[in-house]
């Protein structure tokens, strides 16, 4: 059940990503960066793989970039490689080469 509230409260949070409202979207990342921290990655790294929309996608990689996981990187590269988008594709590139010359 647990589970399931915290799949659901995602999802909306996902779609909020690409709100014409600014403090929507900069609140669903808030939510969103914390449930990844706080055991809810799964959830977050499928949606940037799969959610229909390469607006969400694209949002997705910037609050990946801000979450504490090891497969973080691992996920990033996924994307970059292998999203349908080329602009997905670049974001998490961008992403990866900032990463990296850290």
């Amino acid at each position: 059940m647990q589970e399931s509230r915290s799949l659901q409260n995602c999802r909306v949070q996902f779609d909020s990503l690409c709100s014409a409202d600014i403090k929507e979207r900069e609140t669903a990342s808030l939510l969103l960066v914390a449930a990844g921290n706080s055991g809810a990655w799964s959830i977050i790294a499928d949606a940037v793989r799969e959610h229909e929309n390469p607006c969400v996608r694209k949002r997705l990689i910037h609050v990946i970039k801000l979450i504490v996981n090891d497969d973080a990187e691992n996920v990033l590269r996924e994307v970059s490689d292998g999203d349908p988008d080329e602009s997905v594709r670049d974001a998490a590139r961008l992403v990866l080469e900032k990463t990296l010359c850290r």
